[in-house]
C-alpha cells in the first residue's frame, strides 16, 4: 500500500483559544493514538489534502518534529458549516504485527457471462482485510473471467497466502445477471424470453 509523508508540529497548548489560534494559521488539531503514547499535534492543511480528498487508501507516515511513525487515518471531522476540516484521528500501525485495513476492490478481466450477453453487477466497492504492513496491496484484484452467467463471487471464495479477508464469508462481490435475450453453453431458460434475474447461488 503506498506511503503519504505528513509532517507535524508537537501541541503544547489546547483549549477553544488554542484551537482557534489553530485554524487561523490555516493548520488542523490532530491526535495519534500510538503504540506507547498518544501524541496531540497539528498539521498544514495544504499538507494533508492529498492523504484526505483521495479515493487511494494509505499509510501516513507522520514525521512529529524528526521521530517517523507509521499511521493510518481513524477519523475526520468536518465543519457541518463550511464543510473544513477541524480535526484528525490516526492510530499508530506496528510493522511487526498484522493490521486491518479496508482498501478499494478491482474487478479484472471480461467475464464469460458478460460474453454470452449477461450483465455484470459489482456488489462490494472496498474489502477489509487483515495482514503485515508490507504485504497490504493499494488495489485489491478479483479475476471475473471464468464468471458464468447466473454465477457469483463471494469472499468465501477468495484465496491469499498473506491476506485474510474479515468480511463475512457470504458477502457477495460479483454476479451476472442473467438479462434478456443472453444465452448459455447450457441452453436457455424456458418459456420463451426470461427477465433478468439475480445470480443463482
Amino acid at each position: 500500500m503506498k506511503h503519504f509523508e505528513v509532517k507535524g508540529t508537537v501541541r503544547t497548548e489546547f483549549g477553544k483559544k488554542a484551537a482557534k489560534q489553530i485554524k487561523r494559521s490555516n493548520n488542523i488539531p490532530c491526535v495519534v493514538y500510538g503504540i506507547d503514547q498518544t501524541t496531540h499535534f497539528t498539521v498544514a492543511n495544504a499538507d494533508v489534502r492529498n492523504l484526505i480528498f483521495t479515493p487511494d487508501v494509505m499509510f501516513a507516515d507522520l514525521n512529529i518534529d524528526g521521530k517517523v511513525r507509521p499511521t493510518l487515518l481513524k477519523e475526520i471531522q468536518f465543519d457541518p458549516i463550511s464543510d473544513q476540516v477541524i480535526h484528525i484521528d490516526f492510530y499508530e500501525v506496528d510493522p511487526a504485527k498484522p493490521v486491518k485495513v479496508r482498501i478499494p476492490l478491482k474487478l479484472v478481466g471480461n467475464s464469460a457471462g458478460v460474453k454470452a450477453g449477461g450483465k455484470l453487477k459489482h456488489s462490494l466497492k472496498k474489502i477489509a482485510i487483515k495482514g503485515m504492513m508490507e504485504d497490504i496491496p493499494n488495489v485489491y484484484e478479483v479475476n471475473i473471467e471464468d464468471l458464468k452467467l447466473g454465477e457469483s463471487i463471494r469472499i468465501k471464495d477468495l484465496k491469499s497466502d498473506k491476506l485474510q479477508f474479515t468480511e463475512n464469508g457470504s458477502t457477495l462481490i460479483a454476479s451476472v445477471m442473467i438479462a434478456r435475450g443472453a444465452s448459455s453453453d447450457e441452453g436457455s431458460a424456458e418459456g420463451g424470453e426470461a427477465a433478468e434475474t439475480p445470480a443463482a447461488e
